[in-house]
């Protein structure tokens, strides 16, 4: 039972990537494409650097709103001068 378990976690973890990368994509913003994402166990880190607060908060909604994710470590900075 618990092998299964890893092993769906596995699978999904593998697929996230591509399901998060599409999604910000689909937001229209530039600097969103440009973060990079770690994922481990359903566990999403977002890092990179974008102008607004704003970008920040929809970055990390779209994130947290896609099925697999657990958890958000947000690690955005905000640089207004980008």
């Amino acid at each position: 039972m618990r092998s299964e378990k890893l092993a769906v976690c596995e699978d999904a973890d593998r697929d996230l990537p591509q399901l998060l990368t599409g999604f910000l994509r689909q937001q229209g913003f530039d600097p969103l494409r440009t973060l990079v994402l770690s994922i481990e166990d359903g566990v999403v880190a977002v890092r990179g650097r974008v102008p607004s607060y704003h970008l920040r908060q929809i970055a990390v909604e779209c994130i947290r709103r896609v099925a697999g994710v657990t958890r958000v470590v947000d690690q955005i900075v905000v640089d207004r001068t980008i």
